[in-house]
């Protein structure tokens, strides 16, 4: 029976001209057809290849790209947007040191830092 017909990925890859590493990443990632392991071996049955291979067509109409509904732009800026909550700009150092002593001295006080850390919390 055909379902039975493990194949390694050397051989898949040749199939569809590609690495073995492109495979093991679609296998980390779960995005290539099914897989089994057998211990450290890797096998694909060749009917789960053939169905991805079903599912990877991509029909063609004859035309370049499919028409696109036409948008009018007046009535997409009409559409409200949801507003961003602008952040207080925080203060950069170029080092840790510098940001310390910012912190320890008079022009940063402790209540002005506990403000802001509310403020992300």
């Amino acid at each position: 029976m055909d379902s039975d017909l493990y194949i390694t990925e050397k051989p898949l890859a040749a199939r569809w001209s590609l690495s073995a590493a492109t495979l093991q990443r679609w296998r980390w990632l779960r995005m290539g057809p099914a897989f089994y392991r057998f211990g450290k071996t890797v096998r694909y049955r060749l009917i789960d290849i053939e169905e991805f291979e079903k599912r990877a067509v991509i029909e063609c109409d004859g035309r370049r790209y499919k028409e696109r509904p036409s948008v009018d732009v007046a009535e997409v800026s009409k559409v409200d947007a949801p507003k961003e909550e602008t952040l207080p700009v925080m203060p950069r150092y170029a080092t840790v040191q510098e940001a310390l002593q910012a912190l320890s001295s008079e022009s940063v006080s402790s209540s002005a830092v506990r403000d802001r850390t509310q403020d992300h919390e």
